[in-house]
């Protein structure tokens, strides 16, 4: 009630000044016309702390204004009202006997007190749990609220996170000065007019980055404060307490209740008829004062009232941050009606309340919860991306467990600054140094410059952070390149200029989704957004089988377009246009195809590092095969063909060349087994390459064991390095047990087993995923170095998905109805409705992983309903793992500068060569020049991989054939598992 009161500014600004304000308050609590009604005199209906601290106030701005008879009057009166209470149950107030109350005695204190009566008598009260205690002229002591043991107390607090100014008068308000506050922090512009609340001071401290920087003290109190005091705080001590007391506090209370004896409100004892059993005695011997209700019910009452405001503030507060309910509802009328009509006792809070006290303080609590959430994990992947809402521009930071679980852990907000390489480090290492450097396996994002540097700066300031380029965004780069050859350029404009036409006539469009009479109906047709990986693919797809419809309704003159080459396309039937138009779309989707398939599989949460490598290697494979038809049975010339394998390699080279995190991945995963399937035979035509020094060539492919080999040995060794650097930071207990020398000695022993298929690796992977089958063998003794090293790089998530998504709830949240909204509000409620959706109804975390049977991320096993509208021409919006929302613009090229010089590690006979150097011990001849391809205007990975298998072009397709299963499933048994259940005499 009034604790940790606060003048109101709504209020504040209408009267212009404090006094006026705390009259107005204390009347919205006591009553508007309590005091000029009736017998004049306040009905105090209850007690306790919240009522105990009107004294506060009253005092607190009684020091500010001494002669002030207002706040004299409010004394006065409350002082009556307790009086009153005290006469009514025939009790002596404290300090002397109750002055009797008359009607001559309430219209006197129904008049203004002077100021000379203030100075003589200032009767001011209190109440406490107990007593009623009247404070006047006696000077007795004020009990003082306790403000807890923790941190400072609340005003304290507020004031030493900001500094007040004064303005001088403008000329509007002449003679009057304008208060303003300013956070302390030294270069923090924040600046905010009128006075200072809580509230307000809060929302900006908790958030403040200099702040934190210059005051770390106060920030981290202000953030305590604020979880502590959010609704979802309360709720939860609430349910605590009421699951620590259980039935057997229920029976006290209700035991409490009924030994009290209750009366109403009205019984008011006469002076000539004691009541039968004294007052007195029985409450000297109960220990209460309030006869006229029972205590238990009474408080009981009370609490469950403040339990269903915090309640229902708390499911309200979750619409609008989960649901996108607009805050500004609740201030309507129909909504207060129907808040009344469910429940009266129901209190409707306005929206600024939820906007800037609830909302900013549950942020708080969410992120404290979010944090203590993602520190139970290791190995996690950090991704960010740029956005920008309406008014701000912002970066997103989430981390992903490696069950991938995905938390929006900040959103810088960077308006005023700019977006270079030290800045976006500074933030991103700002996040991983809250979550904890050795927890953190590497960062993924697009590769515009600014992020590209940023990921390298960060790799090389921490080796044992991987840099990932996100894939989806170098497959998008690849269809981008391909969509802007000239073969194709003036097809796509004609494309798009005919589906802009139905989008703008609705006549059009209905007669073109009009059932023909062969009871055929054709699906929308597909604009080309910007927000959207392929969505030119998607158009083009539409629009294909809706041509010959088109047509019909152009000579039928039931269509026509402005554009007169457009309607000039339609009119003959044999009309050499639009043949090439229709050739032209069909042989852009077909080469586009396995790209953008490859792009929507690996947007799936479950995609790890060995199926980037296997699909783009599959996305190589298909186009091989198409290429290899010929221009007579696919139209495609020579040159286009060589110009796609050209731009296919290119963006190939450039995003596999400075790591060799995929292959090692895709060699270390039992889900693709190192065999002639899927790698090179020896005895194939060799390509001139010449293997590192000291590589073992009697083990099978030499070339790749010795690729794999010097990657995780890097790997290992990193992880010995940083904690030598850092001897405080964490390693896993088996390698700070073993030692740098044990554990480099156990993988080479443990990785040359898993090459040949030895014990404990000759089992099959058959119901758990990648990352189960090494987490299972950690504890192995003969297995825990190399299981240490693959459960790092198969935890992490090679794709940004969740900042985009992010992007799309962001763009959600801020549509042109409340665009004007600040991106930090906007954080907020977006981090809150993440914590809440994943939320059951009993309180529970949703299970968001599914497990299937031998899992591998095929085309066909993404989500079914984005399987079938890609089959059928549509591209929907997309849900939970195969969400596809893009905040990258479809010309977009995100890369950085290509250097074509460099050295390609195509054959695999060189190691890591982290930053483009070669590494330790590798051969001279190797590091100066670039193996080509196999064939005259070949594909890269066909150098390295087998690209006729049927298991890569099975992983694109629609439907299995069942050979590459086979292959898959028992030849791999009979391979990898030779006598697994046979004793062994040693």
């Amino acid at each position: 009630m009034f604790l940790n009161f606060d003048l109101d500014l709504d209020i504040l600004e209408k009267t212009e000044g404090e006094i006026a304000t705390v009259s107005e308050q204390f009347k919205s609590v006591f009553g508007w016309q309590t005091r000029s009604s009736g017998d004049g005199i306040i009905r105090l209906e209850e007690r306790g702390t919240g009522l105990l601290a009107a004294v506060d106030v009253l005092e607190r701005f009684h020091h500010q204004y001494p002669e002030d008879a207002v706040l004299a009057k409010w004394a006065h009166d409350l002082g009556a009202a307790a009086e009153h209470v005290y006469s009514t149950h025939g009790m002596q107030p404290p300090g002397g006997p109750a002055t009797p109350i008359c009607t001559k005695t309430a219209q006197k204190r129904r008049r203004a007190l002077s100021v000379a009566e203030s100075d003589t008598q200032e009767l001011q009260t209190t109440l406490d749990s107990n007593i009623v205690i009247v404070k006047g002229a006696q000077n007795r002591l004020l009990p003082s609220v306790s403000k807890g043991s923790r941190g400072h107390p609340p005003k304290e607090l507020m004031n030493a996170a900001i500094e007040k100014g004064t303005t001088s008068s403008t000329e509007r308000r002449k003679g009057k000065t304008t208060t303003y506050w300013t956070c302390i922090a030294p270069y923090c512009d924040y600046r905010a007019s009128g006075f200072p609340s809580e509230p307000r001071v809060f929302k900006h401290a908790s958030t403040c980055e200099k702040l934190r920087n210059s005051h770390p003290d106060v920030h981290a109190s202000i953030v305590d404060a604020q979880s502590t005091g959010s609704l979802g705080a309360k709720i939860s001590d609430i349910n605590g307490s009421e699951n620590r007391s259980g039935t057997q506090d229920c029976d006290s209370h209700q035991q409490t209740a009924h030994s009290t004896p209750s009366a109403s409100l009205s019984s008011v004892p006469s002076s000539s008829e004691p009541p039968a059993v004294p007052v007195p005695k029985k409450l000297k011997t109960e220990g209460t004062l309030d006869a006229f209700v029972a205590q238990g019910v009474k408080q009981k009452r009370t609490t469950q009232r403040a339990a269903l405001q915090q309640s229902v503030n708390h499911i309200i507060m979750r619409l609008i941050c989960v649901r996108g309910l607009v805050p500004s509802i609740v201030d309507s009328a129909e909504w207060k009606e129907l808040m009344y009509a469910l429940n009266p006792g129901y209190k409707p809070s306005p929206s600024d309340k939820f906007t800037k006290d609830y909302i900013p303080k549950e942020a708080a609590f969410v992120r404290s919860k979010q944090l203590e959430e993602v520190q139970k994990h290791d190995n996690l992947t950090i991704t960010f991306d740029g956005n920008s809402t309406r008014r701000d521009s912002i970066y997103f930071v989430h981390a992903t467990t490696p069950h991938r679980e995905h938390y929006f852990i900040g959103g810088h907000v960077g308006t005023d600054e700019h977006h270079t390489v030290p800045w976006v480090k500074s933030k991103i290492l700002q996040s991983i140094g809250e979550i904890g450097i050795s927890r953190t396996a590497a960062v993924c994002s697009d590769s515009t410059v600014v992020t590209l540097n940023t990921r390298a700066e960060i790799n090389l300031e921490i080796p044992t952070i991987f840099d990932l380029r996100d894939c989806c965004h170098q497959l998008h780069n690849i269809i981008a390149d391909i969509t802007k050859l000239s073969a194709f350029t003036e097809p796509i404009s004609t494309m798009k200029k005919i589906i802009a036409h139905f989008s703008k006539s609705m006549f059009g469009r209905a007669m073109l989704q009009k059932e023909t009479e062969e009871g055929v109906r054709l699906l929308a047709l597909q604009k080309v957004g910007k927000t959207r990986f392929g969505s030119h693919w998607t158009a083009a797809q539409s629009l294909l089988p809706a041509m010959p419809r088109i047509r019909e309704l152009v000579q039928s003159k039931e269509v026509k377009f402005k554009h007169k080459s457009i309607q000039s396309l339609f009119t003959g039937r044999f009309n050499p246009e639009y043949t090439r138009l229709e050739h032209a779309l069909v042989q852009y989707t077909t080469i586009v195809e396995p790209l953008i398939r490859s792009l929507w599989a690996l947007e799936a949460s479950s995609a790890n590092a060995a199926d980037v490598f296997v699909f783009f290697t599959a996305c190589a494979a298909s186009l091989r095969d198409l290429f290899a038809s010929g221009q007579r049975s696919t139209g495609i010339s020579p040159e286009v063909a060589q110009t796609i394998t050209n731009i296919f390699n290119d963006r190939y080279d450039e995003f596999f060349f400075h790591s060799d995190i995929y292959f090692a991945a895709f060699a270390l995963d039992p889900r693709y087994p190192v065999s002639d399937y899927l790698l090179i035979a020896p005895t194939a035509e060799p390509s001139i390459t010449v293997p590192r020094q000291g590589a073992d060539l009697a083990l099978p492919h030499p070339r790749a064991y010795d690729r794999t080999k010097e990657f995780i040995k890097k790997s290992l060794k990193d992880m010995f390095t940083w904690k030598h650097a850092n001897p405080s930071g964490r390693i896993d207990p088996v390698l700070q047990e073993l030692g740098a020398k044990k554990a480099s000695k156990e993988m080479k022993t443990q990785f040359e087993a898993y090459w040949l298929g030895e014990y404990p690796f000759n089992t099959v992977i058959s119901s758990e995923s990648t990352l189960s089958y090494w987490e299972n063998l950690r504890s192995h003794p003969n297995a825990r170095v190399l299981a240490i090293v693959c459960i790092k790089i198969f935890s992490i998530l090679v794709n940004s998905m969740p900042d985009e998504r992010t992007g799309s709830k962001f763009t959600w949240f801020n549509s042109a109805l409340r665009g004007n909204q600040h991106a930090q509000t906007l954080v907020d409620m977006v981090q809150i409705g993440q914590y809440y959706s994943r939320q059951s109804s009993d309180g529970t975390q949703h299970n968001v992983t599914t497990t299937r049977r031998r899992p591998t991320v095929r085309f066909r096993d993404i989500n079914k309903d984005l399987l079938q509208a890609v089959q059928h021409h549509e591209r929907p919006l997309a849900t939970h793992e195969a969400e596809s929302d893009s905040s990258s613009d479809e010309s977009e090229d995100d890369s950085s500068p290509r250097d074509n010089s460099r050295t390609r590690d195509t054959a695999g006979s060189a190691s890591i060569a982290s930053q483009g150097q070669p590494s330790e011990g590798s051969s001279s001849s190797t590091s100066g020049s670039a193996p080509k391809p196999s064939g005259p205007g070949g594909l890269l990975p066909e150098s390295v991989i087998d690209l006729s298998s049927p298991l890569l072009l099975d992983l694109l397709s629609d439907k299995s054939d069942g050979m590459a299963d086979s292959i898959h499933g028992d030849e791999l048994l009979s391979e990898r598992d030779p006598d697994a259940d046979v004793f062994i005499d040693w």
